[in-house]
């Protein structure tokens, strides 16, 4: 059980770093990413920020989505953003 909080951390970081990109992607702003020049201090484009926001949230629900079913209850779809693992 206690690799399912590690899971979760994990999860909410992905989910905080999917927030300003996806954000800033889709108002127009250039921001930083990984593959901006050079990394971590240049600016990316915006389709680049969305779509580096948009894999931050498929990190974010794929884990938890695909995660064991213990059979204990059925899984509320917004427990994935919330970050509710168990019972």
């Amino acid at each position: 059980m206690q690799w399912l909080v590690y899971i979760a951390v994990f999860g909410w970081a992905f989910l905080a770093n999917f927030v300003p990109h996806f954000v800033n992607g889709i108002s127009g702003d250039r921001f930083t990413t990984p593959f901006a020049k050079p990394p971590g201090r240049g600016l990316s484009s915006p389709a680049v920020n969305v779509l580096w926001g948009l894999l931050n949230l498929v990190f974010r629900i794929l884990p938890v989505s695909r995660g064991e079913d213990v059979g204990r209850r059925q899984r509320d779809p917004a427990d994935l953003f919330r970050g509710r693992l168990s019972r």
